[in-house]
């Protein structure tokens, strides 16, 4: 059963926190991996039961992500919501725009901090 737990959290904190949280999306990333790796030998090995039951083990490796990456998407919204709405700034005034790796498009409205301010913008 799935529950809400909620914790508090200084808001310049919360960006740490979030990519805290997200670690957790790499380490089921690695289990997807490791589950698919497995559900191919099965297929291949032409032992069905087996893969599918891997394979419902994989899904919910994959909801749990999507879960994950909800309830941390949704921290950021109300955290940027709050950031705009009250004019707290942020970091560095200059920004560059994050890149969408799926899909080599800029994610609009999303910016990330250069790393100081005498490194070349990208």
């Amino acid at each position: 059963m799935r529950v809400k737990i909620s914790y508090g959290v200084e808001l310049d904190q919360i960006p740490e926190e979030v990519q805290n949280l997200f670690d957790s999306v790499g380490e089921w990333m690695h289990t997807l991996s490791k589950q698919a790796d497995t559900i191919h030998d099965l297929l291949s090995a032409e032992e069905l039961e087996a893969g599918l039951s891997v394979m419902n083990k994989m899904r919910e490796t994959l909801g749990n992500m999507d879960a994950r990456i909800g309830d941390l998407s949704n921290i950021l919204v109300g955290y940027n919501t709050y950031i705009e709405e009250n004019g707290v700034e942020d970091g560095p005034s200059e920004r560059r725009p994050v890149v969408d790796t799926t899909s080599s498009d800029v994610v609009q409205g999303t910016e990330e901090p250069y790393g100081s301010d005498d490194e070349p913008g990208a």
